[in-house]
């Protein structure tokens, strides 16, 4: 049987591995997991109509500028999503477009820390929750 994950435990600290791996792979079974990765991206701009957009799927920020930011495509209710920050400052995460994060206000955001990263799952269409 695999291994089970706490969703209050921050990503990368599953067991004795790291979940989400640089290459967007997550462990969840020893020497198991699953890759649905929307790539690699440099966060930008200071708002949610100017931050880099995600795909669909996990993302890895490689490069975070001061304030700079990545954005969430339009959310089912029922989607997972990761993010993890590898870039050298915190990078903000805001929700697709009119949508609330964490019980933001409508496009608020969440600040990620360099190294860190997370689940979002939406509980409805476009509204967003950290699961760690």
């Amino acid at each position: 049987m695999g291994q089970k994950i706490n969703l209050n435990t921050r990503l990368g600290e599953v067991g004795d591995t790291r979940a989400l791996q640089a290459d967007g792979h997550i462990d969840i079974t020893q020497g198991k997991g699953f890759r649905l990765s929307a790539g690699s991206v440099a966060a930008a701009g200071t708002t949610t109509s100017d931050a880099t957009q995600t795909g669909y799927g996990h993302t890895l920020v490689t490069t975070a500028g001061a304030n700079s930011g990545v954005r969430f495509e339009s959310f089912t209710a029922g989607e997972v999503r990761g993010v993890k920050n590898i870039g050298a400052n915190s990078v903000k995460v805001y929700p697709p477009t009119g949508g609330t994060i964490d019980n933001s206000a409508p496009n608020g955001s969440i600040s990620l820390a360099s190294g860190i990263g997370a689940l979002f799952f939406a509980t409805a269409d476009n509204t967003v929750v950290r699961g760690s």
